[in-house]
């Protein structure tokens, strides 16, 4: 397993230290040495949780956990906290727009849960490892896409991946399609 550091005791908070090396340093996770050692740490982490700041599906989605990361994500797109309490007395959260989320720690809107999402959203279908460019390193088999992302060095990378295949691929420049590898499944191959 991971440790946050060469001694580590009095948790006081709900974050996962241990995991930071897999995001957002990426030290740990596809592609990358010893992955299997980051996914026991992801296995054992205490408070597991997929609201506001918590990080859980980040941590999935770079470690390759595909059908892990999209359960987790699924569910804090689905989570909405209507009622909360004030006090010790429960009071209803009045949202304007019902895409805002909270509260769940600090403050409403929560911005955290919502950025979350798109982190994991992206991370799901693309990462960096040094100069190359990983597509579909933690994507679920039967989701379908359709992309325009951009990646390190001015690359721009569209898509579209439908019923289990990729139907459409673009790199832009094209000098760089040589370095964006297709994680489909579990083989993984240049464009």
């Amino acid at each position: 397993m991971l440790a946050p550091a060469e001694r580590f005791e009095n948790k006081k908070n709900e974050e996962h230290p241990e995991l930071y090396g897999v995001f957002p340093f990426r030290l740990y996770g596809v592609g990358k040495p010893d992955i299997e050692r980051a996914i026991e740490a992801l296995r054992h982490r205490d408070d597991a949780n997929n609201v506001g700041w918590h990080q859980d599906e980040a941590f999935m989605a770079y470690l390759g956990l595909a059908v892990e990361a999209r359960e987790n994500l699924l569910v804090r797109i689905r989570t909405r906290k209507e009622e909360w309490f004030v006090d010790g007395q429960r009071a209803q959260t009045h949202m304007k727009f019902p895409a805002f989320w909270g509260p769940n720690f600090d403050w409403t809107p929560d911005q955290c849960h919502g950025g979350m999402i798109m982190i994991v959203l992206q991370s799901m279908l693309l990462q960096r490892d040094a100069d190359n460019v990983l597509l579909f390193p933690a994507w679920p088999k039967d989701w379908d896409v359709e992309f325009k992302l951009h990646a390190p060095q001015g690359t721009i990378i569209e898509g579209t991946y439908r019923d289990q295949e990729l139907v459409e691929l673009n790199v832009t420049p094209e000098s760089r399609r040589e370095d964006v590898i297709v994680c489909l499944g579990d083989a993984s191959v240049n464009a």
